[in-house]
């Protein structure tokens, strides 16, 4: 079994396990620093702006969201309204620019 490690420009960790028959690619991103750094710059945002950051989302998260709705609800929503939903949960109220 080889086992390489790569990091991606947006702090994603991929790892690839190979065997003598499969591979598997393991992908993380820690959040907790985008999180923080949005809740930050949050203070000074301009509220009267006509254009605002409402949320921002981790590229894994993302990812895993575009896939689930691919898989599940792509029959039912568009891309843009499932996204939204996924927003206004309130599960991933972290996600939210809390001031708008």
């Amino acid at each position: 079994m080889t086992v390489e490690v790569f990091h991606s420009l947006h702090g994603v960790r991929s790892e690839v396990r190979i065997n003598e028959d499969s591979i598997e690619v393991k992908r993380s991103q820690r959040v907790d620093q985008i999180i923080d750094g949005f809740r930050q710059q949050s203070e000074h945002m301009n509220r009267k702006a006509d254009t605002r950051i409402g949320a921002r989302i981790p590229i894994e998260t993302y990812m895993a969201w575009k896939h689930e709705w691919k898989r599940q609800h792509a029959d039912r929503w568009d891309w843009k309204t499932f996204l939204a939903q996924r927003i206004n949960n309130p599960d991933f109220k972290f996600l939210r620019n809390q001031k708008l």
